[in-house]
């Protein structure tokens, strides 16, 4: 429920360009600290990893080619696709803990 909270507080009182530089300089060094790891990585958590991503039908990259990726893309976020995605991504959450709400009631 904190997560939800903290989306509605987003879609509410949006975030601030210094907010989003934060973020995304904390996402960016986060990313790197995970490629740099990549070493120390078990093989089962490795494979653990892989078989939840194809399950989910995600595309597999390794932790480097992820923060690659990721470096590549986070320069062109604007801050109005945030807002776009945050009102798109609240609106889902609202109807999700709706049929949640309904499904608790009637079972």
């Amino acid at each position: 429920m904190l997560a939800l909270f903290q989306v509605h507080r987003l879609k509410e009182f949006g975030v601030t360009k210094g907010e989003l530089t934060r973020y995304l300089d904390a996402l960016l060094k986060d990313s790197e600290h995970l490629a740099a790891m990549i070493d120390n990585v078990s093989s089962v958590d490795n494979l653990d990893f892989i078989m939840e991503s194809d399950a989910l039908g995600h595309t597999v990259i390794d932790q480097r080619q992820g923060h690659e990726s990721l470096v590549t893309v986070a320069g062109t976020i604007k801050l109005e696709e945030v807002y776009i995605e945050m009102h798109f991504f609240s609106a889902i959450l609202d109807n999700n803990v709706e049929a949640f709400r309904i499904k608790i009631i009637f079972h």
